[in-house]
């Protein structure tokens, strides 16, 4: 192989001096040296018309061309501009201060063209193939906790609060939902309250309170694990206990309308026997009047008497 060395002007390059490894051209033929090929017309190394510098390093090596393949050992690149490129098995563990965690086989990172990923505080995500988290408005994490999953059974374990208009919807039908402070629970044909955690005693109640939050309100009435209903009162004296506590409340403490003629307002029913042991007796005289007591008839008072034991 054979080459020329071409001047375009008639400069005389120096040799180097002693303890130097350069060959030195004056100024004026730093941007007119060429290194052509042996047709004496196509160009092996030129320099740029407005001069440049080329340094060849102690013990040679292996230029860089612009068209070639090439790997490049152990550079820095300063600010470069890389079109499409392909990096290959990229074994860098920081990116503009960002620490990569190098995957044990591979993993891929996929950012939607024109979409942006943000993190402003430290974000973990964890799962399994298959799971997917799909956003289609903002989502607000909190300082601390666990999401909860609409497949999977939960337990909320603060306060959670449904905004106004929300319903929540049962597994197959029917809604819960509150509207202007009433709460509804529609489309169940049976609803059903357990009270009971362990089926022993009746300390186990259902009750219903006014005004006061967290159990702080006033008790109206409740219902209790032996079936025992109260109201007005929280002292258990039989299947319905009735309490009207207050002395001005211009009202009866049970009042019953009954509108079908050919009934009766209330039908005892229980076992009749000829003594006066029983809860129904058969004995028709009785003994001594012991009392009235107050009844409304149609809004008017009247008294019933009342007798004590019956006899034979």
């Amino acid at each position: 192989m054979s080459g020329t060395i071409v001047f375009a002007q008639a400069d005389t390059p120096t040799a180097p001096s002693a303890g130097q490894t350069a060959l030195s051209f004056p100024a004026t033929s730093l941007n007119q040296l060429k290194f052509v090929d042996g047709d004496g017309a196509t160009n092996i190394i030129e320099f740029p018309t407005a001069g440049g510098t080329l340094t060849i390093p102690t013990g040679g090596g292996t230029i860089v061309t612009l068209t070639g393949t090439q790997t490049l050992t152990n550079k820095t690149l300063t600010s470069p501009t890389l079109t499409t490129p392909t990096l290959g098995v990229a074994t860098a563990t920081t990116i503009n201060k960002v620490i990569l965690t190098q995957p044990a086989t591979g993993s891929t990172l996929t950012i939607a063209d024109g979409k942006t990923l943000t993190a402003s505080n430290s974000l973990t995500l964890a799962g399994t193939d298959g799971k997917s988290l799909t956003l289609t408005g903002s989502l607000t994490v909190p300082a601390d906790g666990t999401a909860a999953l609409l497949e999977t059974e939960n337990v909320f374990e603060a306060n959670q609060q449904l905004n106004s208009g929300s319903r929540l919807q049962m597994y197959t039908s029917g809604e819960l939902y509150q509207s202007s402070g009433v709460l509804y629970l529609e489309g169940i044909s049976n609803v059903a309250f357990s009270c009971d955690s362990d089926n022993i005693g009746s300390a186990n109640y259902f009750r219903w309170m006014t005004d006061g939050a967290g159990g702080s309100g006033t008790e109206l009435a409740r219902l209790k694990d032996n079936g025992h209903f109260l109201i007005g009162t929280t002292t258990d004296s039989g299947q319905l206990t009735v309490n009207q506590s207050s002395s001005t409340a211009a009202q009866p403490v049970l009042h019953l309308t009954q509108a079908d003629l050919s009934e009766g307002f209330v039908d005892y029913v229980g076992t009749s026997a000829a003594s006066s042991t029983g809860p129904i007796s058969t004995w028709t005289t009785g003994n001594t009047v012991q009392g009235h007591f107050a009844v409304e008839i149609n809004g008017t008072r009247r008294w019933v008497r009342y007798y004590d034991n019956p006899t034979s």
